[in-house]
């Protein structure tokens, strides 16, 4: 028997998936592992996904503090 598991994978290639253990279709009581799997890569080909930093050094150009800590906060 599998366990079930979620997944949330960040680098080096992102993706997120479910390995779950299911019943095998019909009258029989048996089971498998299923996987349900979003892997970024292949599902957004044709979308430039930024690196890990990028955002980030796009928004100090920008100007944009919205991802960045405040000093109250720190506290």
């Amino acid at each position: 028997q599998g366990r079930n598991e979620f997944v949330i994978r960040l680098q080096p290639s992102e993706a997120m998936y479910m390995k779950l253990t299911v019943k095998k279709p019909g009258l029989e009581m048996a089971t498998e592992q299923s996987e349900l799997d979003l892997s970024y890569g292949m599902r957004y080909q044709d979308v430039k996904i930024p690196e890990a930093y990028e955002r980030l050094i796009l928004d100090t150009i920008r100007g944009d503090q919205q991802h960045f800590v405040r000093r109250d906060e720190l506290k």
